[in-house]
């Protein structure tokens, strides 16, 4: 959320994400939920989840470089357990060594108690099963931050585990999603249900994994996942309950994370087309699940045109493509993060200022897009598919 926040606010969108990371403990661990008021630890606040630490790399990255003050990499920041302050650099390198404590024998890193699809928490259970879209993650997180202060440790780690995703997590023409607490497959082929997971195929392409003819198989694997309106984020869904997977299982089919189109996700995926240079497929994925779609608009998914909701039902019955009319998501700020910075290309950097790199959809003859960055106001024009910056 504050990562989108910055793309307005940038300023008190750290503000407020400075806050989390005082939540860090000195080691580098960081808990995905906790409660403000100061009680005991209960209900969710006892669930380890595996990708806070992601999240910390990945979004206060993006933050610092909306402010324009590279400095801010530099501060002093306290932890939640310790009176020692370390600059931000130092808290964020820490997550990703702490995550690196938490590996698996396959060379992965662990699912816990669930990733970024919390009730994914089967596959865990034991404390041995592994995560592919934890995995690519963490490369992605390591790639983005050695950006900022190269590491050559973590690159190091990043290279290897790009290595195990390939070698343990390709299944003929997908990545699964993963390995459970047996080094058993989850999410292939093989399996009746829940064949193909999206994240595991659009992480995939966004962290490097996926290359040659491995990334037109992720493309090609993820075009089977399209329906009327967006890409499903499990296919085909879960009927019944299953134990290597977990909660997910036990909801209803074709809603939330179980075979929905799940926006947020949907977002990952035109993430992935701009990663690929692809700026058609990723303007049409976004023009998908828009509540204002022209396929797909209120008339038919009941959704009221000023917010996204997190999910449309997937399964194909009396609510497919129905709105869930939940606004909680984090699809909005991935929303604008893909459209400003990645297909329009204009990138802001607290270290290398403004910098242009657009995926022009063949369908704008002529955009234009003004943003404020560090006090000065840019301009991007796109004309007959070429772009230029004043």
């Amino acid at each position: 959320d504050y990562m989108g926040y910055s793309l307005i606010d940038p300023d008190d969108a750290y503000r407020m994400a400075e806050k989390i990371v005082e939540r860090q403990h000195l080691d580098g661990y960081i808990k995905q939920w906790y409660n403000t008021n100061g009680a005991p630890d209960n209900g969710l606040c006892l669930v380890k989840h595996s990708d806070p630490y992601i999240w910390l790399i990945i979004c206060l990255i993006e933050i610092v470089h909306k402010t324009g003050d590279a400095s801010l990499f530099k501060k002093p920041i306290g932890y939640i357990d310790s009176p020692v302050k370390e600059p931000l650099i130092v808290h964020l390198k820490k997550a990703a060594y702490y995550m690196l404590t938490q590996i698996g024998e396959h060379g992965l890193c662990l699912m816990l108690d669930g990733d970024w699809n919390d009730p994914v928490n089967g596959p865990g259970h034991l404390g041995k099963g592994e995560s592919t879209w934890n995995s690519m993650a963490l490369c992605y997180a390591i790639e983005r931050l050695n950006e900022v202060e190269f590491d050559a440790n973590l690159d190091n780690a990043r290279k290897k585990m790009l290595d195990a995703i390939n070698e343990h997590c390709w299944d003929g023409d997908r990545y699964v999603a993963g390995l459970d607490d047996n080094g058993n497959k989850y999410g292939c082929e093989a399996d009746n249900e829940a064949k193909k997971f999206l994240n595991a195929q659009t992480w995939g392409i966004i962290c490097g994994a996926a290359t040659g003819d491995r990334l037109e198989k992720c493309v090609a694997t993820v075009e089977t996942m399209k329906n009327d309106f967006g890409y499903v984020l499990i296919d085909p869904p879960f009927s019944e309950y299953n134990s290597t997977w977990g909660r997910v299982s036990l909801k209803q089919c074709g809603t939330t994370e179980n075979g929905s189109v799940y926006i947020h996700a949907v977002m990952f995926k035109a993430m992935s087309d701009c990663v690929r240079g692809d700026g058609n497929a990723a303007l049409n994925t976004i023009l998908s699940v828009l509540p204002t779609s022209e396929t797909h608009g209120p008339e038919k998914s009941l959704q009221a045109p000023i917010y996204y909701s997190n999910y449309y039902f997937g399964k194909r019955d009396e609510n497919y493509g129905r709105s869930s009319f939940v606004y909680k998501s984090g699809s909005v700020a991935w929303h604008f993060w893909v459209l400003l910075e990645h297909i329009f290309g204009m990138n802001t950097s607290a270290i290398n200022g403004v910098t242009l790199k657009p995926n022009i959809p063949d369908s704008w003859n002529n955009a234009t897009l003004t943003r404020t960055f560090a006090g000065q106001e840019y301009t991007v024009e796109i004309s007959d598919g070429k772009a230029q910056i004043k």
